[in-house]
Order: structure tokens, then C-alpha cells, then sequence
């Protein structure tokens, strides 16, 4: 894990974000979006990594203010990191060991349309709501190749809304 942070939120505090790519490329270009937008951003490249992380600092009693999950990564997909988390997301909370009660903000990168087919050339960059059986699970979904504009205003926003 990189540029992981161990402070609670606060009001001085930057926002941070874990960004969970295969791909090199695109988790490097997504972190850099985020820090120029004052966020910290934490880079992982697998589901796995990307499910112990989101435990970890959920355990801590921290939270992610938003989390971008690559739909297909090797040992375990973001579809399963993300079904897994919020499984036991809603385990700790019914026990009380969280210690916020928000549920964290996850969106799916992914590579694919809607439908799971390859993406048209009108929908690439383009966000969409989350897919059938991710509604509730997801917040979104950010299609491939991403537009850094959009990401930044879409991080602008993310901000501003953490800070009301």
C-alpha cells in the first residue's frame, strides 16, 4: 500500500481516497488527479489488497471518503472486494465495532459498458449509476478510459461535501 494515512478526519485534515488498479498506468494517473485536487490517495493493484485495506482502516475506526475499485483485478475482483467489504462493513456495525456509522463511498472503474460488453466509443470517459445487483453496493461507476477533468470536478465535489 502507498501513501496510506493514520490521522481521523478532522477539519484540517486532507481527504483520502484508495484507488484499486491492475493497471499501473491508470492507479498512477488517478492518484495524481487526486493529490493535485488536495486529496491523499492510496494505490493498490489487486482485490485483495484492496479488501485489507479497506478492513484495516475501517478497524481502525477510520474511513475512506471515497474508494475506486478496477471491476476486474487479479486474485480477487472488485465485484467480490466490494461484496465482501460490505458484508463485513454490516457485520461490524450491527456489533458496534465501527465507529461510523456511514457507509463508505465505493465506485467501480471498469473497461466494460453496461451491459458487459466492450465499451462504445460514446460511453468511454463517462460515469454511469451502479449496475444491477451493485445498487446500494456501489455509488457509481467511472467507464474507461477516464476523463481526468471529470475525475477532478467529481473529486472537487467529494470534497466540498465532506467538509458540510
Amino acid at each position: 500500500m502507498q501513501g496510506s494515512d493514520s490521522q481521523h478526519h478532522g477539519a484540517q485534515s486532507a481527504p483520502v481516497c484508495l484507488i484499486a488498479d491492475d493497471s499501473m498506468v491508470i492507479a498512477k494517473g488517478l492518484g495524481r488527479c487526486a493529490e493535485s485536487r488536495g486529496w491523499q490517495a492510496c494505490l493498490v493493484h489487486n482485490g485483495q489488497d484492496a479488501l485489507r485495506a479497506l478492513i484495516e482502516r475501517a478497524s481502525a475506526g477510520l474511513m475512506w471518503d471515497a474508494v475506486f475499485l478496477d471491476d476486474q483485478m487479479p486474485i480477487l475482483s472488485g465485484h467480490e472486494a466490494i461484496l465482501q467489504f460490505r458484508q463485513w462493513e454490516a457485520q461490524a456495525q450491527a456489533q458496534a465495532q465501527l465507529q461510523h456509522p456511514k457507509q463508505t463511498n465505493v465506485f467501480f472503474i471498469t473497461g466494460s459498458g453496461p451491459d458487459g460488453g466492450p465499451v462504445s466509443g460514446a460511453q468511454a470517459g463517462q460515469t454511469m449509476a451502479a449496475p444491477p445487483g451493485f445498487v446500494g453496493v456501489v455509488d457509481g461507476v467511472f467507464i474507461k478510459p477516464i476523463n481526468m477533468t471529470q475525475m477532478a470536478g467529481f473529486l472537487d465535489s467529494l470534497a466540498a461535501a465532506r467538509r458540510r
